[in-house]
């Protein structure tokens, strides 16, 4: 009979999902670790997406399942998500991409008390195979591996292939996970999102001139400068030389002025670092949910209208050029009244 108390194995196995750099990492240490403990061919870790599970990390598993979503209440997994109780020794039947070949399945809920961040389930070609005890196992570390999974997910522990290594913004992939993020909460919500796309010219001739690592940190300042022109909860991302907005609620009528803003912010930065006045900002929107329904049709549309215009005019720069004649001529009017 297995020996499947709390072991050493078991604080390993946290341990090493802790230190994980994302998700996919962390579910990776977890069904290599697991497989040394309990008898298994197959392995599924489903995420709880508000009223479905999908399919977040699978091996040993048909391809056929990569897109698997479950709704909650139906299949196993869903089951099992719906009621917060396991499943022992059920035949998945066709399940999970299983094409018939598996014969018994256990799965836990991913939970820490209140909230559930999805479910794990294992299978083997063998009925009846899991015992009790393997069970047990699964029982007492599911608190913990329900908070590994948070907290590779959280904001704090960005995926790595995410990530785009030389500003620290969201990479196209990024991008599109935080898209589908947004648009959910929008749908749920009934709210509006705007994608700005940004191309900046210029950064050709900063690289003949100046060579890649001027290049690079001219990138990282205008990324940074774009941040700090969003709220927290906005998404900045950027691939190649264009950079992605997302803003919840931004209204179609203010989008001339956040062009003229971070076209005077891109030529500001071009001037600090080179003290020439050679970058220039393209930009282009859609807004959901009234130019496209989803991520893709929304970048699509963005990118086909920065395409379509011209460089953003320096509305603001002009207007500080205004503001310092002004200043001026007073300080001329100070000057002649003390005379």
């Amino acid at each position: 009979m297995r020996n499947n108390r709390p072991s050493a194995a078991l604080y390993e196995l946290l341990e090493e999902m802790g230190g994980s750099s994302g998700l996919e990492q962390a579910l990776a240490t977890l069904d290599r670790r697991l497989r040394r403990l309990l008898p298994f061919e197959a392995l599924a870790v489903f995420l709880f997406r508000e009223d479905r599970l999908a399919l977040a990390y699978g091996s040993g598993m048909d391809s056929s399942a990569a897109s698997e979503e479950i709704p909650v209440g139906q299949a196993i997994a869903g089951h099992v998500a719906e009621t917060r109780r396991p499943a022992f020794n059920l035949d998945p039947g066709l399940e999970a991409g299983s094409s018939g070949r598996f014969r018994a399945m256990i799965a836990v809920p991913l939970d820490d008390g209140a909230e559930l961040a999805g479910v794990l389930a294992l299978y083997s070609a063998d009925a009846g195979v899991f015992q009790p005890a393997d069970l047990g196992v699964l029982l007492w570390i599911r608190e913990d591996l329900a908070r590994a999974v948070k907290h590779a997910l959280g904001p704090d522990r960005p995926d790595p292939a995410a990530c785009d290594p030389l500003t620290g913004l969201p990479n196209e992939r990024g991008l599109f996970q935080r898209l589908d993020a947004l648009l959910m909460g929008c749908r749920r919500s009934r709210a509006t999102l705007a994608v700005l796309v940004c191309g900046v010219d210029g950064l050709t001739e900063v690289r003949a001139r100046f060579g890649e690592s001027a290049l690079g940190r001219l990138v990282q300042a205008v990324g940074a400068g774009l941040r700090r022109t969003c709220r927290r909860e906005d998404c900045v991302a950027r691939f190649g030389d264009e950079f992605a907005l997302a803003l919840g609620g931004f209204p179609a009528a203010a989008f001339e002025a956040k062009r003229a803003s971070m076209a005077a912010l891109v030529e500001g930065i071009g001037v600090a670092h080179f003290g020439e006045r050679f970058l220039s900002i393209r930009a282009g929107a859609a807004w959901f949910p009234d130019d496209a329904q989803d991520a893709e049709g929304l970048l699509a549309t963005a990118g086909r209208r920065q395409s379509a215009s011209g460089p953003a005019p320096d509305r603001l720069a002009e207007e500080l050029g205004r503001i310092g004649a002004a200043l001026d001529n007073a300080a001329e009017l100070d000057a002649s009244t003390a005379r």
